[in-house]
């Protein structure tokens, strides 16, 4: 079974803490890294960081959830590929989520993006 396509565009600052995520446990005692991440956690505002870390939770639930069913792929909104997506599907808030290329779901409920999942996996 091929995996579903989940394409979310969202602004840097999710790409930027599920690839620390990935390099966490390699810079994890060096306190440069440390306080370099947490100042630049700092700059934004506390609604914007609570967002950003939602979404992060989220993507890893929906990853434990599907496992091999699901392929995620994370894209900035101000990169050339998230431009040309946000003018493809019509795209003015965020998070966007594009499953399959063909569906997509703007928005922070949940269970609507599992059902578009669900739909998609049953095809």
């Amino acid at each position: 079974m091929k995996p579903i396509m989940l394409e979310v565009i969202s602004p840097a600052m999710v790409t930027f803490e599920l690839h620390w995520e990935r390099w966490k446990s390699t810079f994890s005692k060096d306190t440069l890294s440390r306080r370099f991440r947490e100042q630049q956690l700092e700059e934004y505002p506390e609604e914007f960081r609570k967002g950003c870390f939602l979404l992060s939770e989220w993507l890893r639930d929906l990853k434990k959830i599907y496992r091999h069913r699901l392929q995620i792929r994370i894209l900035d909104a101000q990169s050339p590929l998230g431009i040309f997506k946000q003018l493809k599907y019509g795209i003015k808030y965020f998070p966007a989520f594009i499953v399959e290329g063909k569906h997509q779901y703007i928005g922070w409920d949940r269970v609507e993006l599992e059902a578009i999942i669900d739909r998609c996996l049953l095809e």
